[in-house]
């Protein structure tokens, strides 16, 4: 599969939705080991990334300069088959 983006993105392909990643109460991440896999792949794309804490990374908000403004951001993106053929159709 490729996967292109306008801007460039980053992705990734994971075996559960990012529902799956969250306590009940939507603000706390489970441990991997809490995780179930499931049958699907789901593509998860990000389009920025706001990096960890500023002096520390278990609470503290980043710096400003590397805050990401609350707003609606726009980007488009293609999903495309890629083919490998091989000798002799194997």
């Amino acid at each position: 599969m490729r996967i292109s983006g306008d801007p460039l993105l980053g992705f990734s392909t994971l075996h559960n939705p990012m529902e799956d990643f969250y306590q009940d109460n939507q603000k706390d991440f489970k441990h991997i080991n809490d995780i179930v896999k499931k049958d699907g792949v789901y593509i998860h794309t990000d389009l920025k990334q706001m990096c960890v804490g500023g002096d520390n990374s278990w609470g503290a908000r980043p710096y400003e300069e590397f805050q990401l403004p609350l707003q609606n951001y726009e980007f488009k993106f293609k999903i495309k088959p890629v083919f490998k053929l091989y000798k002799n159709n194997v």
